[in-house]
């Protein structure tokens, strides 16, 4: 079921990073799941901006990604602003 609100733009812009590191690595949803521990329902959720993972999540992802904290969150914090 989808609903008409729209996601927040840190958020959005937190998961837009993920998934631009994500398919730049040429992995799959199934492959970042299993690289971080998070499931691939709280993975799409995040990459689309509906779901505000915790610090513990962001910090798999980054171990993951192989990116510090600070890139992922900085970035996003950088293009929300532009977007403003």
């Amino acid at each position: 079921m989808h609903n008409n609100i729209s996601p927040d733009p840190m958020l959005l812009a937190f998961g837009l990073g993920v998934r631009r590191r994500r398919e730049s690595r040429g992995w799959s949803l199934d492959v970042l799941a299993d690289r971080s521990g998070l499931s691939r329902s709280m993975l799409i959720g995040v990459e689309h901006g509906r779901r505000n993972p915790s610090l513990k999540s962001v910090q798999a992802l980054a171990v993951a990604l192989g990116v510090k904290m600070a890139e992922l969150v900085g970035e996003a914090d950088a293009s929300a602003a532009a977007a403003g």
